[in-house]
């Protein structure tokens, strides 16, 4: 991994993002909470499993720019959807050679995945992180970082709501590079 990072942070025509999927529910997710002694907290809960499933990639070695594609929760995240996020990416980073650190996700191993990459090999390169290592995946640390920002004591309303939340501080993530640098940086991938 230190001669992929070595070789992607010298050269200006190589970039590196690690991938992952998640799921956001609508719903309150219970972290933490605190209340008075003998006071029972109180969660808002709206009994449905709405959501969301999104696919993210965060550069970890120059911009520290952060990508997200988000799905309803009935629609799952399937190789088309890889592909189409595969595609972005390149979109996006038009003449430079794309590093991905990502799982062995069936979505991830697909014949039509496969087949995408050896077409697109020259511009797109796989690393696959090996099995229960999440910690080598930084994507992690966003969504734990986004799932904190989003919780709260009561339930969103709608899907909406929460992608709009969600908007917001993608948004707040790209114009504050110092913040997702501390928690994606690639060089403590090798610690």
């Amino acid at each position: 991994m230190s001669e992929i990072l070595e070789t992607v942070e010298s050269s200006d025509d190589c970039i590196l993002y690690p991938q992952d999927e998640t799921y956001i529910r609508t719903e309150s997710n219970n972290r933490r909470i605190w209340s008075p002694i003998g006071v029972s907290p109180i969660l808002e809960r709206n009994a449905t499993h709405n959501g969301i499933n999104a696919i993210g990639a965060t550069e970890v070695l120059k911009n520290f720019d952060t990508v997200i594609d988000i799905y309803h929760s009935q629609k799952s995240i399937t190789s088309v959807e890889i592909k189409a996020f595969l595609e972005h990416l390149l979109e996006i980073n038009p003449g430079k050679k794309v590093y991905l650190v990502w799982d062995d996700a069936r979505t991830h191993t697909s014949t039509m995945i496969q087949q995408y990459l050896k077409v697109n090999e020259k511009r797109l390169i796989t690393i696959n992180s090996p099995k229960y290592s999440l910690g080598m995946n930084h994507q992690e640390n966003l969504w734990n970082r986004l799932k904190a920002l989003l919780f709260r004591p009561s339930a969103r309303c709608c899907i909406e709501e929460l992608m709009a939340d969600i908007f917001d501080i993608y948004c707040e993530f790209n114009s504050s590079i110092n913040g997702v640098y501390l928690l994606t940086y690639a060089k403590s991938f090798l610690v």
